[in-house]
């Protein structure tokens, strides 16, 4: 895979933000993975709705506070770089009944341009079409979190922002712990994951995945033949872990967790 620059682009680093955009518009167009997605019988049977999306808001704390003679719940949110997940509008009417009838007041992080960031991939009634406009206040559950990085260095991604990576994660399991989630580092051709970033991620993320990239053309390709740094083995990875996903919040619901 050809990675060498063009000449107006000779200079110029690819950012890794530029790769993830590019990544999340990859998957939310490819129809052939939305349907593997939309069409497995677990997702039928158990009446699972999933929406891809970047910049998502998911939960990872929850707080509570007496105010007022009102228990102030606070859910505290950190965006995650890609998320596979299903969502709940609270419009302000809603809060304000959720008050009124048991006093408990909803303070919850969002994204404001999280209807624009997100795409239904088997939900029939969309309810992204339904939003309001007024309204930027959701609920997320995650069933898959993704963690970008950029490599391509001995020294990319660094320790520190794995590390940091891993505690968000840590965090996002303790309060939803059927989700799964994916570190994966951007590689220019011929670059490989330092063995520290599976040292310092394997304990918390379920996957660790290399993506290799090259600049073509003016435009981001992605690897597609090499096993393990494909997109294609992401998209597999990606497949693999809702439904394991799905089953273990099928465990845990059985067991009345």
């Amino acid at each position: 895979m050809n990675n060498t620059f063009n000449e107006d682009k000779k200079d110029m680093k690819i950012t890794e933000g530029e790769c993830r955009n590019e990544l999340f518009n990859k998957l939310k167009n490819d129809e052939k993975f939305k349907n593997n997605i939309k069409n497995n019988p677990k997702l039928q049977t158990e009446k699972v709705h999933i929406y891809i999306g970047k910049e998502v808001p998911v939960p990872y704390r929850h707080i509570y506070r007496i105010v007022n003679d009102s228990l102030n719940l606070e859910i505290m949110c950190f965006d995650q770089d890609i998320a596979f997940f299903d969502f709940f509008e609270l419009s302000e009417e809603k809060l304000e009944k959720l008050n009124e009838i048991i006093h408990i007041n909803l303070e919850i992080e969002s994204n404001k341009n999280f209807k624009e960031n997100i795409e239904s991939i088997n939900d029939p009634k969309n309810k992204i079409n339904s939003i309001s406009k007024e309204n930027n206040k959701f609920f997320v559950f995650p069933y898959i979190t993704i963690e970008t990085k950029m490599g391509g260095g001995p020294d990319k991604p660094t320790t520190n922002s794995i590390l940091v990576a891993t505690k968000k994660v840590e965090l996002i399991k303790s309060v939803f712990p059927h989700c799964k989630s994916i570190l994966l580092i951007f590689l220019d051709e011929n670059s490989e994951i330092p063995q520290r970033v599976y040292r310092c991620g394997k304990p918390f993320f379920d996957e660790i995945l290399g993506l290799e990239f090259s600049y073509e053309n003016s435009e981001i390709k992605f690897e597609e033949e090499k096993q393990e740094k494909s997109i294609n083995t992401v998209k597999e990875k990606i497949e693999e872990l809702i439904i394991e996903s799905i089953e273990d919040l099928q465990n845990l619901n059985k067991k009345g967790v």
